[in-house]
């Protein structure tokens, strides 16, 4: 399941209380997931973002999760132990918010731009696989007479951060485009995803 579609998912109690929606994910250096952070509703997530009201999350850790159907994150524990505050407060100092990850470039270890992550996909929140673009790529395949945009896959043993600076740790973007000319397949629409695992 790709974090665009997760996201949507109602998150209830183990009472069945509605709690909120997944908005963002918390990840450790070693970019396996453990928190979500459940967001409220759009006039409050607006009024944080313009700073007229404090930015207080709910932070569920993974190992809270009981299970996920098709339309709900079900806890094993009931509202009132939900943890409450600033990521800054919460969470320890080498926490890695995915939103914050995705405005990273990706850099291959030539430190050539490989492009940025556009979603995450997962089976049960362990073991992600982080899905990124490359525009070029992207360009220079629709010159070759290909209409599809083309996403590239990884794990996230794949990929490495350190200092801010989100590196791939191969292969290198000459073999990311070979790969891509294997795999590609003519389609006029739509997109294709590359795997690089």
């Amino acid at each position: 399941m790709r974090f665009s579609k997760f996201k949507r998912k109602l998150i209830v109690d183990n009472e069945d209380v509605d709690i909120g929606e997944p908005i963002d994910l918390i990840f450790n250096e070693s970019l396996e997931i453990t928190h979500l952070i459940v967001g409220g509703g759009f006039i409050e997530e607006l009024l944080e973002e313009i700073e007229r009201r404090e930015d207080i999350d709910i932070y569920i850790p993974i190992s809270a999760i009981k299970r996920i159907t098709k339309d709900l994150i079900v806890l094993n524990f009931n509202e009132s132990e939900l943890t409450r505050g600033k990521v800054s407060v919460i969470l320890p100092a080498n926490s890695i918010i995915y939103t914050k990850l995705k405005v990273m470039e990706i850099e291959d270890i030539h430190s050539n731009i490989v492009g940025k992550i556009t979603d995450l996909e997962f089976e049960d929140l362990s073991s992600p696989r982080f899905i990124f673009e490359n525009e070029a790529l992207n360009e220079k395949m629709r010159g070759k007479g290909f209409g599809q945009r083309f996403e590239f896959m990884v794990t996230s043993a794949s990929l490495n951060i350190q200092n801010d600076v989100l590196s791939l740790k191969s292969p290198p973007l000459e073999d990311i485009e070979d790969v891509l000319v294997n795999q590609a397949k003519s389609k006029n629409r739509g997109k294709q995803l590359i795997e690089l695992l």
